[in-house]
């Protein structure tokens, strides 16, 4: 064996006897932050180096207070939650509630099978009313910024585009009242209408241009010398007798004074009610009998030339010529500007034709127009019975 050899063996028993005569690591106790002020929190740690878990410690036991601190959580810290100790510690959190020194008093524990006490520490707390003793400064005054545009549509941009929308909607509102007002005002004028006589004799010729018998209407046909003749009675007589059922006008005619043949009207009436109501039809003589009696009815209510004074002995007399009328729109229906030709006398109803063939009748002219229109009212009014 070498000497270097017989050093190295005798040197291993000499160092391991040196480790075990070492002390054991020394337990510490610390407080952080080195000041606070009443009602702080303060950290009061039990650190044990050299230790890697709990087993064999035996932490002091404490109640609400760690000598004049008073306790408000405990934690131990092992671990993780020890990585920046030496070893593990004990955690208690504390506060005072008044100024001056406080001090933890003496700890006492156990680690394994050796007790110890840790001295008191102390420290100071401070009060938490200010500092009487330091100048107060005042705040430095808000620096004037100067607006840009950009802040300027931000904060006001949307109140003016408010108030312009209004005033746009107040100005279309009032222009389409004004419109809608001088509107009203232009059309408040009225062409006057025809005279009732010249009226139904306009009807008649657009009901003998229609010719609705050629179509097989004969309803069409009934409905509108029914119109035609109580539009006429209603205007000469003042009295509603467009609303009024055939009943209604049969008791009306009692009571009235009237210069017409009743009977020819009762007979009208009695032909509506049946092809209307119970189905009925017409032939062509009965039809043409219809359309003859309300011609009656109308040629009653035609203007009467005044006699002129004689002087030279013999009368002389007013003529209706035929001429061409313009028509236009009255509460009671019609048509605005459109034109017929009236003759003196009409054709006769007997020459009508009853065929349905469409191409046998005549062509309908505006005035037919005038008396489809008069037909649908007439209708209307009928069926409210």
């Amino acid at each position: 064996m070498t000497p270097r050899s017989l050093f190295v063996l005798c040197l291993i028993p000499a160092l391991a006897l040196f480790a075990f005569a070492q002390d054991p690591p020394i337990p510490y106790l610390e407080i952080s932050p080195d000041t606070a002020r009443v009602g702080d929190p303060v950290n009061v740690r039990i650190v044990i180096p050299d230790h890697t878990d709990l087993t064999g410690i035996e932490w002091p036991a404490v109640g609400e207070q760690l000598g004049e601190f008073h306790i408000l959580s405990i934690d131990t810290l092992s671990g993780k939650q020890a990585r920046d100790l030496p070893g593990v510690a004990l955690q208690l959190t504390v506060a005072a509630y008044d100024t001056g020194y406080f001090s933890t008093g003496p700890v006492d524990f156990t680690v394994g099978a050796d007790p110890w006490t840790l001295p008191a520490d102390s420290m100071y707390i401070a009060s938490v009313l200010a500092d009487t003793s330091v100048t107060m400064r005042p705040l430095k005054s808000q620096a004037d910024l100067k607006m840009t545009l950009q802040d300027w549509l931000k904060y006001y941009g949307p109140w003016v585009g408010g108030v312009l929308a209004l005033i746009l909607l107040g100005w279309l509102a009032w222009n389409w009242w004004t419109h809608r007002k001088r509107a009203g005002e232009d059309g408040d004028f009225i062409i006057p209408e025809l005279e009732p006589y010249e009226q139904a004799m306009a009807a008649m010729a657009a009901l003998r241009n229609d010719n609705p018998l050629a179509r097989g209407d004969i309803k069409g046909y009934v409905s509108t010398l029914v119109f035609i003749t109580k539009r006429l009675l209603e205007r000469e007589f003042e009295e509603p007798i467009l609303e009024m059922t055939s009943h209604e006008v049969r008791r009306w005619m009692k009571s009235a004074t009237i210069s017409f043949d009743s009977k020819k009207l009762h007979g009208l009436l009695t032909a509506s009610d049946m092809v209307k109501f119970a189905r009925g039809t017409l032939d062509g003589k009965s039809a043409g009998n219809l359309y003859s009696d309300v011609e009656s009815i109308i040629d009653e209510f035609r203007p009467r030339p005044e006699l002129s004074e004689q002087e030279n002995g013999s009368d002389t007399t007013a003529e209706v010529s035929a001429s061409s009328v313009s028509t236009t729109k009255n509460p009671r229906g019609g048509s605005v500007g459109s034109t017929f030709e009236k003759s003196a006398e009409p054709t006769e109803p007997s020459s009508w034709s009853t065929s349905s063939d469409p191409e046998k009748h005549s062509l309908s002219s505006p005035s037919a127009e005038f008396a489809d229109r008069d037909l649908s009212e007439s209708e209307t009014r009928e069926d409210r019975s």
